[in-house]
């Protein structure tokens, strides 16, 4: 076909191109049905590719300058032999037969009423595609008016004639890991967001406990999601995302994220769920020596110098006693009071620790042991569990 142009498709040669020409297809001579392959799906009667679209429920018909997502599919074995699942690759939805009525079914939908059987090619490169039920995909209508649906006709005809065409630019049909995953806590619950990418949709998976086995809890084609069953209240949870492409191919496992307590706490006075920068754990925002790890154990303002609140010691007679805050928030925090007499060898052995008051927020404790030699040592040690 020449656009415009009055004269021969080739040059004198035959063989070149006219400068007017549009190519729409060669031919890699290539007669086997790929699986997972970028398709056009074009009619012989009425010049028209199958086509999806995510405002409609059956699919289109376009023309052969239509050439994008829309009008690529794939295809995909189905459990029964010879039977093949038409995979849009627009956006995973698969087509089907409604008695007669050509729809496009949820992703990774299965059943007898998505499956195709394809029969041929014939001398002329074309197939005749039919349903479970033995009706054929058919196109009918010209111009402006092309639609599609199936026929019970057993004689085949040019409307009922499929060629498939491998794409020239295919849509890229790979799934990749989800990077960039990241979360907030809001009113709603938990937000999880990560980079855009080249997947359809994403399956997130969450954990209660850290290398826990994790459990599917949504599959969604935007690249967040809110939790609504968790909350900063209910923590820790732990997250994953993988991607999956328009076959139900999935990736690997995302990094990691976890809604622990301690980024409770972050997003509070730091306004970021990050374990980085001025947030870690280890930095010292305040510039007082004491980390942020240690002012959220001690319900401390991590912005602020408050060195007053620090863990201290004195003796009492035969006692020596150690006093030190600990946040009621952090419950992901295991305090330990230990004492040496040499600095080298710790031990909790002999020491009493009791509440002395409260104010719902913090407690304050005191660490008691006997003085039994001339040297006592005691540190409070804080570990994190989450």
């Amino acid at each position: 076909m020449d656009n415009g142009y009055t004269g021969t498709f080739f040059l004198a040669d035959g063989v070149t191109l006219s400068p007017y020409g549009e190519l729409y297809a060669t031919w890699d001579a290539d007669l086997s049905l790929d699986s997972r392959t970028p398709y056009l799906i074009h009619n012989l009667a009425t010049s028209c590719r199958l086509t999806a679209s995510n405002n409609v429920s059956s699919p289109l018909a376009s023309t052969i300058y239509q050439r994008n997502a829309t009008t690529e599919w794939g295809l995909l074995p189905a459990s029964v032999t010879n039977h093949w699942y038409l995979v849009s690759l627009l956006d995973g939805r698969r087509l089907g037969d409604a008695s007669g009525t050509l729809i496009l079914e949820p992703y990774l939908a299965t059943g007898s009423s998505v499956e195709w059987e394809f029969n041929g090619p014939d001398g002329n490169g074309y197939y005749f595609i039919t349903n479970t039920a033995g009706d054929c995909l058919n196109g009918i209508g010209s111009a402006a008016s092309v639609s599609f649906d199936t026929t019970t006709a057993t004689t085949q005809s040019n409307n009922t004639r499929w060629r498939l065409v491998k794409a020239y630019q295919p849509i890229a049909t790979v799934d990749t890991t989800p990077a960039g995953l990241s979360f907030t806590f809001n009113r709603q619950g938990i937000a999880l967001n990560w980079n855009a990418d080249s997947n359809l949709y994403y399956r997130v998976y969450r954990a209660a406990s850290n290398g826990a086995p994790y459990s599917l809890i949504a599959t969604v084609s935007s690249n967040n999601f809110v939790d609504l069953t968790a909350s900063s209240s209910s923590v820790p949870y732990y997250y994953v995302i993988t991607g999956l492409n328009a076959f139900g191919d999935e990736s690997a496992d995302s990094s990691l994220a976890a809604a622990t307590v301690g980024a409770v706490w972050r997003q509070q006075w730091f306004g970021t769920t990050a374990n980085t920068g001025r947030a870690a754990d280890t930095a010292n925002p305040a510039g007082d020596g004491v980390i942020n790890l240690l002012k959220r154990a001690f319900n401390l303002n991590p912005l602020v110098v408050q060195t007053n609140g620090l863990p201290h010691g004195t003796l009492n007679g035969g006692s020596f006693t150690m006093t030190y805050r600990k946040s009621l928030a952090a419950t992901d925090l295991v305090f330990q009071v230990q004492c040496s007499g040499n600095l080298v060898n710790w031990t909790t052995n002999g020491i009493t620790d009791t509440v002395v008051s409260s104010d719902g927020f913090t407690e304050i404790h005191t660490a008691t042991k006997p003085v039994t030699s001339s040297e006592q040592f005691m540190r409070l040690n804080v570990i994190p569990t989450q």
